[in-house]
């Protein structure tokens, strides 16, 4: 929308309209970086996995303050690195869980968890809510889902998504350094 407004501002061609265009372009900047940031957090470039997926709890507990939002990670695993694209793949499939469970499932905690070592890695997000309707799979949409399925393949991780004992949903990701 920013660029929209940007051309038809240089379309007018005055003085004034230079001055709206500069504002503009700073705007639609500020707008693209923000887009790569939500893409790739540096955060996770720059300290990892446990670290990113920290701070996207703690950017989701303000816009949810009734939902507990918990971290499982063993110390071991603070500093652990994965490979880049790995790494990545985890959080945006943690990420994209964990909004499917607020968004939909109702719940009042959700728990991210990260078990593994250096050539292995079990990513979980389970919620308390109201879990998954039967067939759910097979209905229209879910693309969510899809996404999260693809990135999986594409790192050879298998992802199962299912009841979770006491109630609610449970995603798992397994990845281990290829054979």
């Amino acid at each position: 929308q920013t660029l929209t407004a940007l051309r038809l501002t240089l379309d007018l061609g005055a003085a004034a309209a230079r001055d709206q265009a500069r504002s503009l372009t700073d705007q639609a900047l500020r707008e693209v970086r923000q887009v790569l940031v939500d893409l790739r957090p540096p955060l996770l470039e720059d300290e990892g996995l446990a670290a990113a997926l920290d701070n996207e709890l703690a950017q989701r507990r303000a816009l949810y303050p009734g939902v507990r939002l918990k971290l499982d990670v063993e110390a071991e695993l603070l500093a652990q690195r994965w490979p880049g694209h790995v790494e990545y793949a985890l959080f945006m499939i943690a990420r994209e869980g964990l909004e499917n469970a607020l968004r939909h499932a109702n719940p009042t905690e959700v728990r991210l968890s990260l078990y593994g070592f250096a050539d292995e890695v079990e990513l979980g997000v389970a919620d308390d809510g109201s879990g998954l309707a039967d067939g759910f799979e097979r209905c229209p949409g879910h693309f969510g889902l899809i996404g999260m399925r693809e990135r999986a393949r594409v790192i050879g991780a298998t992802l199962t998504l299912g009841p979770r004992a006491g109630g609610g949903t449970q995603l798992t990701l397994r990845w281990h350094t290829p054979q």
